[in-house]
This record gives C-alpha cells, structure tokens and sequence, in this order.
C-alpha cells in the first residue's frame, strides 16, 4: 500500500501503544472514580429507589456498618454505569486506529 492513501498514519512503537493504552485506562478509572462520588453524594435516593421494587419492604441494617459498605457498593455501581459510555469511547479510540 502506498504511504500517500493514509496521510494521517503514525507509526507506533510497543511502548507507544502501551504507553496511550496505561492513558486510556488512567482516564477511564479517573471517570469511574468521579461518576461513584457524585453517586456517594446522592445516594439514600439511589437506595430508595432501588428499595421500590420490594413493594414497601425496608432493607435491614445487620451488621455495624453495613450501610456504608452498602452505600459504597451503590455507588461504585452507579458510578459505573454513569461512567460507560465514556469508557466506551475511550476504548473504540483504541482499538479502531488498529
């Protein structure tokens, strides 16, 4: 293939490549971590909300701090799903240059 039908090409080495790749993942893990603290900070509504489906059944609190190992899982999960699409983005960015 000629070089002139992919003006914009850049040849990577293998640390370059691992080197954008510790970047993408760095980014995502950072979008992850901010999305689960703007969760944390909201999330009694996020734990009423997922108590509605038990039609007026109140989750129990058993062990001493179970709320907060409870309110941190609610969180990290949230904080995941708020986070997807971007680390969706950040990995088609990685791969579709390939």
């Amino acid at each position: 293939m000629p070089q002139s039908e992919f003006p914009d090409e850049v040849e990577m080495s293998l640390l370059g490549h691992l080197d954008e790749l510790r970047n993408r993942l760095l980014r995502g893990l950072l979008a992850i971590a901010v999305c689960a603290g703007l969760c944390l900070m909201g999330v009694r509504p996020l734990v009423r909300l997922l108590e509605q489906p038990a039609q007026g059944i109140r989750f129990l609190q058993l062990a001493p701090g179970e709320f907060l190992f409870v309110s941190l899982k609610v969180a990290g999960y949230g904080g995941l799903a708020l986070s997807l699409p971007y680390l969706v983005y950040e990995a088609l960015q990685f791969i579709l240059p390939g």
